[in-house]
């Protein structure tokens, strides 16, 4: 940390916050890459099997969410909508985890309205960021494709298993990606402060 860095506005503690953001970043970003190729390379198995697939994918995002909550938790900040949204990613996830044998569109619908939710949730998350933030357009562009997708989810439940599969694994893949591209805007941030 430079000598001047407390007069640029970036306190220790801000630092501490980007290397945790970024670290979470980039676990969730990986995980969701990995689980949206798995549902895109096998969209034909048992509709039990992608419920619990999606389901393990929700589980492990609700706690990247939680955790960047925790860390992130400070005045003024948005850590409550991130515990929120990790708390429903979690409970949504348990239950395509536990009862994947209810059907494919009650699936389909609690996946929709997780998606439509946590897209508002990155939308505001968006307009509470600071505007010199780069990040600041990764979440309204999160934000926009999870709704575009919930919705799309929530008014076609029944399109059949492989392309709710399709889609599932599509939108994973790409918030994956930007949950990369998060951590990696992060990680340039915390360089050029250090």
């Amino acid at each position: 940390m430079t000598a001047n860095a407390s007069t640029d506005g970036i306190e220790p503690f801000d630092l501490g916050l980007l290397k945790g953001s970024r670290a979470l970043a980039l676990l969730g970003g990986v995980a969701f890459v990995a689980i949206g190729i798995a549902v895109l390379v096998w969209p034909n198995r048992s509709a039990e099997l992608v419920a619990m697939i999606v389901g393990i994918g929700l589980v492990l995002g609700g706690i990247v969410h939680a955790l960047d909550a925790i860390v992130t938790h400070r005045s003024g900040t948005y850590w409550g909508l991130l515990l929120a949204r990790g708390v429903l990613d979690v409970l949504v996830g348990l239950v395509a985890i536990f009862y994947p044998d209810i059907t494919v569109v009650i699936i389909a619908i609690f996946v929709g309205i997780d998606l439509i939710i946590g897209g508002v949730i990155q939308i505001v998350v968006s307009r509470r960021a600071d505007t010199e933030v780069e990040a600041r357009s990764h979440f309204l562009w999160r934000g926009g494709l999870w709704i575009l997708g919930g919705v799309v989810v929530v008014a076609l439940p029944g399109l059949g298993i492989t392309v709710f599969a399709w889609i599932v694994g599509f939108f994973f893949v790409l918030a994956g990606g930007l949950m990369l591209a998060v951590g990696i805007t992060l990680g340039r941030a915390e360089r050029s402060f250090a």
